[in-house]
């Protein structure tokens, strides 16, 4: 299976809530329309060949549903991975695909729920389809399988709100197609609207609108057309009929306001700056922006205010993954140039830590206050803290991007009194005036008559040209009244009035409402994550806590818990039947699992009692015979399934030199006893083995720990070795324009900056990483991993942190993030952590529990010292088992297979198919499917030197991170007093690949 990615760009849409007027439609011809995009060169790109679309407008909303059947032409099937960002404000309503030739809608459920069941199901090869939320107005849409030389269809629904200029409100479709699409079918009404629509650009520009009863529609249907451009329909302006009245689904009556207040002409109360601090976000994400543009706003800005000053007082920072001080500017008219180009020269690079913004110093110097915030970004923090610090006056910030977080930029303006202002829909020059100033608002409402439910906006909002406002009417008639000026005082008023009886049936404002209301959560109270969800699960939203997701059967449904969608009524009815027999099942199951990991416990303390001292030395002619190794023992010597139960059971022999099996249920060591050495001793054993045995039954008093420098062969690595130390800057860069399009080349660049000891540069590069696709757990393991080494334990534990809210069902993620919380003496949160991975269960991780339950109860002596005084733990888990030598591997990629190997002195290779050695070695239950952790443990190590290797075996499909990146831990005289530990990084890029990592010499 290839994932491929997807960019499905509805750049056109515009919230017209922060809309002005302009002379020109904001929709370029080149805009790209929803395409499926291939991985690799390689691949030929998806088709289009069928497209319906269907528009209902209603007042000045458009609720779209847009009906897409893409071929695949290439030999191989393909699992499509898409991302989108819709207009500013609009969520996903709608999600549908299709299962064996029909329609089947996705229902609503917890996203980390949703997206579990999705990716277990792409395991099993079955097709379900899933839509997610991200950040900011990000979308992503995955399908699974599009069938070689075959079709998939893909439906989506979304309400959004016109676009306002001076041509008046209009709707806009992207539709920018290079080939002709086989299949076109185009429905739109405009409910109850008094004048006609009309469709003036694009390939569909000829189709009319008829009347029909109260409403207005276009239809047709189109084979082979060119659809080149976007289409674009005029609409009538509502101002004449500016209430509209919905009784939904839920049989509720909703009711919407499209109202246009006009700002008196009075002289503006405008800040009158001394001191501007300009944070200009240039991460690299960042530098596809419109900065040109950025730059027009901030120069026109400080040029007005140069008018009244002669100078300004300018702090110019720059934010990335930190926000640094970037030079203090006396600005003038004369000097104004020199600021703009200092910015222009700005390098983009890094990711994008919002928090960092809170390190802004108030007060430079101690008479230094700033007066405003110009504050140019996507706010699409991806590194380090989501949320900026206190500041000390308004923030003004402004973002040409066209992927950002709306909802926290609001919020993030609001709090401090200044505003945001998405310069894709707004004029440069009406940006210009508004900075400063105490804008034009919405501040509040009164009704009279019958009861009006939940309204939205329900707090003061910026008013710039039309102002929507929407709730509920829970009675037949009342009048509602918007008050509207600045600050605090009401300059003007407007009253309409709601009639349940003027009310059309549908729900396009029920599902706005919902919208709306999530909005507001979300500026106002991003981490109200319970309210979004309540929300997104009544209303059929996919919302920052759900997603929707389609299933095939009524097995898939009961095995995730997901309720199949209402257009589904019987096998609602099958499921609710099924899941109460099962839920009986699942608390007997639960309350089997603490006596099954005794059990496994017992067995792994039985293994740690047992003495392998006298078996130290190179095995005899009879011990390899008895584990059936041929003549020339080696290194590279591979052995075949011993250590197994089943093998155990057959040759006792080998059970009398092995240790207890893995599965053993038997508490007690199992002892080798002195007959049972001398049946393993020979007289053909040299003076040499005889003497190397003894020597191995003394106990280590250390062991040394040497680790293979990871260093790749690569031309950008030879170039940053070969330059000074004054110039790595540049040919850092100078190498990121040719192989920046990978995570490896920052991964690589950012281990020889740590390795320089420019830990400063070595953080901004490797925080590139985390650009690449928003909530990727691939890619923030990996840094987070990095970061953990590099002592940066706070950096590391808040992506471990969010890994583990993006991945709740692997037990990776529970582990991970508990370790580096032991490493910052937090003992009982990665406690507790490491104690979940007991007690869940991990249908892809069998005996990982173990893993856990060793580093447990090494954390559990530290607690102790650190005045811990009681663990809400079964005492018959809690038992130290100290080691010589314990060795921890981990990896990025799922459905990857990679085995650790460790060749001891005795010349004996431990790995998965030889898990238990002669000389006491054990390693751990081989996972296939990914991640790790694989481990190798020796209670008393035979002196010599353990050799430590990784083997690629395979991989079941290419990551986003390309090569697969792989931690390794290696620790000496692990939970005792002088332990010791190092760690490593490095990469895998070939299946079958045997990497050397480090030794361990005792």
């Amino acid at each position: 299976m290839r994932v491929i990615s997807v960019l499905l760009l509805f750049l056109a849409f515009l919230n017209p809530a922060y809309a002005q007027e302009s002379n020109l439609i904001l929709v370029p011809d080149d805009m790209p329309p929803p395409v499926i995009m291939p991985a690799t060169p390689d691949m030929m790109p998806m088709v289009l060949t069928g497209l319906d679309v269907d528009v209902r407008i209603l007042s000045d909303l458009a609720e779209t549903q847009m009906t897409m059947t893409f071929y695949n032409p290439n030999d191989r099937v393909l699992a499509g991975d898409f991302y989108f960002p819709l207009p500013e404000g609009a969520l996903v309503s709608g999600y549908a695909l299709d299962i064996k030739g029909k329609m089947v809608d996705g229902s609503v459920v917890k996203k980390h729920e949703a997206r579990i069941a999705f990716e277990k199901e792409v395991r099993k090869g079955i097709d379900p389809g899933l839509v997610e939320y991200t950040k900011g107005n990000n979308y992503k849409t995955r399908i699974f399988p599009i069938p070689a030389h075959g079709t998939r269809t893909v439906r989506i629904r979304y309400i959004s709100d016109l676009i306002y200029d001076s041509h008046g409100p209009h709707y806009v479709l992207p539709l920018n197609y290079k080939e002709p699409v086989k299949e076109v079918s185009l429905r739109g009404e405009a409910v109850k609207a008094a004048v006609a629509p009309t469709v003036t650009e694009g390939g569909l520009a000829n189709v009319q609108f008829s009347k029909w009863r109260d409403s207005y529609v276009a239809e047709t249907k189109m084979t082979d057309v060119l659809l080149n451009k976007s289409m674009i329909i005029s609409v009538p302006s509502v101002e004449t009929n500016p209430v509209v009245v919905e009784k939904g689904v839920d049989g509720q009556y909703y009711f919407y306001i499209s109202d246009f207040p006009k700002k008196q002409s009075v002289l503006p109360d405008r800040i009158e700056p001394k001191y501007i601090s300009v944070i200009w976000d240039a991460s690299g994400s960042r530098e596809k922006a419109d900065h040109e543009r950025e730059l027009n706003i901030l120069g026109a800005y400080l040029k007005r205010t140069l008018e009244e000053k002669p100078q300004l007082d300018v702090d110019l920072h720059v934010l990335r993954n930190t926000l640094k001080m970037a030079g203090n500017y006396k600005v003038t008219k004369e000097t104004l140039n020199d600021l703009l180009s200092s910015i222009r020269s700005i390098q983009y690079d890094g990711g994008t830590q919002m928090g960092a913004i809170g390190a802004v110093d108030p007060s430079r110097r101690k008479e230094k206050v700033y007066s405003l915030y110009l504050i140019f970004t996507d706010g699409l923090s991806n590194f380090g803290k989501e949320k900026a610090g206190k500041l000390f006056g308004p923030a003004y910030i402004i973002s040409s991007s066209p992927e950002n977080n709306h909802a926290y930029l609001h919020y993030l303006a609001s709090e401090t009194g200044g505003r945001y202002f998405n310069a894709a829909a707004m004029k440069d020059e009406d940006i210009v005036s508004a900075i400063g100033v105490s804008p034009f608002s919405f501040l509040h409402y009164k009704s009279k008559g019958d009861k009006i439910g939940e309204t939205f906006p329900s707090v003061t909002q910026a008013v710039n040209n039309r102002f929507p406002f929407v709730g509920k009417l829970e009675g037949n008639k009342a009048e509602v009244t918007l008050f509207y000026g600045s600050g605090s005082k009401v300059e003007q008023s407007k009253s309409f009035v709601i009639d349940a009886e003027q009310a059309v049936s549908g729900n396009t404002l029920r599902t706005y409402w919902a919208q709306q209301k999530i909005n507001e959560l979300m500026i106002h109270d991003p981490d109200n994550e319970k309210a979004l969800t309540a929300v997104g699960q009544a209303y059929g939203l996919v919302t920052p806590g759900t997603s929707l997701i389609v299933l095939e059967t009524l097995d898939q449904y009961v095995e995730h818990r997901i309720v199949p969608p209402a257009s589904l009524p019987e096998m609602q009815q099958a499921y609710d039947e099924k899941i109460g027999q099962l839920q009986k099942q699942d608390k007997e199951q639960k309350d089997n699992k603490i006596e099954r990991m005794v059990e496994l416990w017992n067995s792994r303390i039985a293994w740690w009692e047992t003495d392998f001292t006298p078996y130290h030395h190179k095995p005899s002619m009879l011990e390899k015979a008895i584990l059936g190794i041929g003549d020339g023992i080696s290194n590279s010597m591979e052995y075949g399934g011993v250590g197994a139960a089943a093998d155990v059971e057959a040759e006792p022999n080998r059970a009398s030199i092995l240790s207890a099996a893995p599965d053993s249920s038997s508490s007690e060591p199992m002892e080798i006893t002195e007959e049972a050495l001398a049946e393993t001793e020979s007289d053909e054993m040299t003076d040499g083995a005889a003497k190397s045995k003894d020597e191995g039954m003394a106990t280590p008093a250390g062991g040394e720990i040497s680790i293979k420098p990871w260093n790749p062969d690569t031309p950008y690595l030879k170039a940053l070795g070969a330059a000074k130390k004054e110039e790595r800057m540049s040919v850092y860069f100078a190498q990121r324009k040719e192989n920046g399009d990978k995570p490896s080349f920052f991964l690589d660049c950012a281990a020889f900056f740590f390795r320089e000891n420019e830990d400063e540069m070595a953080l901004q590069v490797l925080s590139n990483i985390t650009e690449f696709e928003l909530e990727n757990p691939a890619l923030m393991r990996i840094v987070a991993h990095r970061l953990e080494q590099a002592g940066e334990f706070e950096l590391s534990r808040m992506m471990f942190d969010d890994v583990l809210e993006l991945r709740p069902e692997e037990p990776q993620s529970y582990r991970d993030l508990a370790l580096v919380l032991s490493k910052q003496e937090k003992y009982e949160q990665a406690i507790d952590l490491l104690y979940q991975v007991v007690l869940k269960d991990w249908d892809r991780f069998a005996e990982i529990e173990l893993i856990a339950l060793m580093e447990l109860n090494r954390l559990i002596p530290e607690a102790k010292e650190a005045g811990v005084k009681a663990f809400n733990i079964d005492p018959r888990l809690i038992k130290l088992l100290d080691l010589d030598i314990r060795i921890v591997m981990t990896w990025d990629a799922d459905m990857t297979d990679i085995d650790l190997w460790v060749l001891e002195p005795s010349g004996e290779k431990a790995y998965y198919g030889h898990n238990r050695t002669l000389i006491g070695g054990l390693v751990s239950r081989d996972f296939t499917q990914g991640y790790g952790p694989e481990e190798y443990l020796i209670k008393k190590a035979m002196k010599g030197t353990y050799k430590v290797q990784a083997n690629y075996f395979g991989a079941g499909a290419p990551t986003v991170t390309g090569p697969v990146t792989l931690q390794l831990d290696i620790y000496s005289n692990y939970g005792r007093a002088d332990e010791k530990h190092k760690a490593i990084t490095l990469r895998l890029t070939d299946k079958k690949e045997v990497i050397d990592v480090g030794e361990v010499t005792f």
